[in-house]
């Protein structure tokens, strides 16, 4: 599935509501090649019309309708909720965990907290103990990439 970005979406809604009126809530492949045709620099209305409806009309019934471009802009949003979520955690194990057993342990953390300027040995066992207590659901004293997961998708709610 090929995923438009923002404002290929709101063209795409704004032009619903210009063909469909406010009555109709989805246009078919037909109004969309005619509405292209007239559309200036759309070097080929056909060829972007087909790559509109690939993309979009998920029912294939060959409309186009508001709640089939509402589930779109909710996909692309998990696609890119996905990315950022598996870089914050591989940034995560990177900075924590010593061995890269993709784990990261009471004593690892403990390791960085301790040679942090900002923590030192004085305040890592607290800020571990804060860390544990926020992202080791299962209190084993071990964090991993499932925790980590679930603890930042939680931040997103």
């Amino acid at each position: 599935m090929f995923f438009f970005t923002d404002t290929n979406i709101n063209d795409i809604h704004d032009m619903i509501a210009e063909l469909g009126g406010k009555e109709e809530k989805e246009v078919t492949f037909e109004q969309v090649h005619d509405y292209l045709k007239n559309v200036k620099d759309c070097k080929d209305p056909f060829f972007v019309a087909i790559s509109i409806f690939r993309s979009l009309d998920t029912n294939c019934d060959s409309k186009i309708s508001l709640n089939e471009i509402k589930t779109h802009k909710l996909l692309t949003f998990a696609k890119q909720w996905g990315g950022i979520l598996e870089r914050n955690i591989n940034k995560m194990l990177l900075e924590y965990d010593d061995n890269n057993d993709n784990v990261i342990t009471w004593e690892e953390a403990r390791n960085v907290f301790s040679t942090d300027p900002d923590i030192g040995e004085n305040g890592c066992e607290i800020s571990t103990k804060n860390l544990f207590h926020t992202i080791d659901s299962n209190k084993d004293r071990k964090i991993t990439k499932d925790e980590i997961k679930a603890y930042l998708e939680n931040l997103k709610k």
